[in-house]
């Protein structure tokens, strides 16, 4: 097993799992298009070096410490809309 492969994949996981999660829920697929080329490079990269073992590893903690993040953090501190954030102050306020 290659370490140096499997900690590239669990951080690049890691990263794209919390962006999904701390993004606004009306802006979700907007910030997916971006990640789409990120993914078919990393899928690429995968099969290149052979490293479907780490990749898979990689995946699996990644879902887990996210979940963890999502359970401990995420429940109780969600993500607001924009919506509900800006406040539009008129002449009176």
């Amino acid at each position: 097993m290659n370490w140096s492969i499997f900690l590239l994949l669990f951080v690049l996981f890691v990263f794209v799992l919390l962006i999904l999660q701390r993004i606004d829920p009306k802006k979700r697929v907007i910030a997916i298009l971006p990640l789409i080329p990120a993914l078919i490079f990393t899928y690429n990269y995968v099969n290149y070096r052979n490293a479907g073992r780490e990749a898979l590893l990689a995946l699996v903690l990644a879902v887990l410490l996210t979940f963890a993040f999502w359970l401990f953090i995420g429940r109780y501190n969600r993500t607001r809309s924009a919506d509900e954030t800006i406040q539009v102050l008129g002449l009176d306020d």
